[in-house]
């Protein structure tokens, strides 16, 4: 697996493009041989949502993404399985940009804080 690894560092070209990326945005890159020594991935939600990492939820419009997330952000704060999957419980943050702002709040939090959104 190594000599796959090397050969694909090989086709990448990372000194100049590395140094630009780490210059002006603070990104670097990591050569595909490094990922063999690269701990275990930690899960927020098991093979769903990783920890430590930034995700994102995207859908068309109307198609309910503010109560599957905020039903899963309920779900890590509390620490309970979520749709079937393992939770390791941890801090959230829900930040809802709506289109109607008032929507989310008149409908959707009222039930997450009288946890009915949260199987127990």
């Amino acid at each position: 697996m190594s000599d796959n690894n090397a050969r694909l560092d090989n086709l990448v070209v990372i000194t100049d493009r590395n140094r630009e990326l780490k210059q002006k945005f603070g990104i670097s890159y990591r050569p595909f041989s490094d990922l063999e020594s690269m701990p275990t991935k930690s899960w927020l939600v098991k093979k769903f949502l990783g920890a430590n990492e930034l995700s994102c939820l995207y859908a068309p419009p109307s198609s309910c993404k503010s109560l599957l997330a905020a039903d899963l952000a309920a779900h890590v704060a509390w620490g309970q399985d979520w749709m079937g999957r393992p939770v390791t419980q941890g801090g959230t943050l829900f930040v809802a940009i709506e289109r109607r702002p008032r929507r989310l709040s008149d409908r959707r939090m009222p039930l997450l804080l009288q946890g009915q959104m949260v199987q127990s």
